[in-house]
């Protein structure tokens, strides 16, 4: 926000930017709103070499580097695809994640709390070179969260995309 929007904002309405540190003091003292970073999935595999002792840790090890491995490939050909759709106006390089489950209403209420709750999907995109983000949202009585449902949202995301993207034969 600070970074992008803030900016933005600043120069619509005749303002001269403020550091960011201002404007987080600003943002968490006077509108009671905090940053953090967002937590990382961690993977079953790194999880479950973790938990393991002794021998059993010992006989998983060399599937646990090979994972490693992978996990460092991958890094590394995300990286290439960053480059590259920054270098091509033609390329665009996305990622995506499922949320975790948004329970709607949020609250600290001891009786609420334990009221049924309707739970909301969150599928976000994100554009690695615009730095731009799409969020797909959907309460549970309109979809679950399955191969349809990302499907469906992913096949939107690339509909909306402006035509100097080559098309697509699966899109046609």
């Amino acid at each position: 926000m600070h970074r992008d929007l803030y900016p933005a904002w600043c120069q619509k309405h005749g303002y001269a930017p403020v550091s960011e540190k201002v404007y987080r003091t600003i943002f968490n003292t006077e509108f009671n709103l905090g940053f953090h970073q967002p937590k990382k999935d961690r993977c079953l595999a790194c999880t479950k070499f973790e938990n393991l002792t002794g021998d059993a840790k010992e006989e998983f090890r060399q599937n646990h580097e090979e994972h490693l491995l992978r996990k460092e490939e991958s890094a590394t050909m995300k990286d290439a695809d960053k480059t590259a759709s920054a270098n091509d106006p033609n390329l665009q390089a996305i990622t995506f994640d499922l949320q975790a489950v948004l329970q709607t209403p949020f609250t600290d209420v001891g009786l609420l709390y334990y009221k049924r709750k309707l739970s909301v999907y969150n599928f976000t995109i994100y554009e690695q070179d615009t730095r731009k983000g799409y969020c797909y949202l959907w309460p549970e009585s309109e979809g679950k969260r399955g191969a349809n449902e990302i499907a469906s949202c992913l096949l939107s995301y690339l509909r909306s995309l402006p035509p100097k993207y080559p098309p697509c034969y699966i899109f046609q």
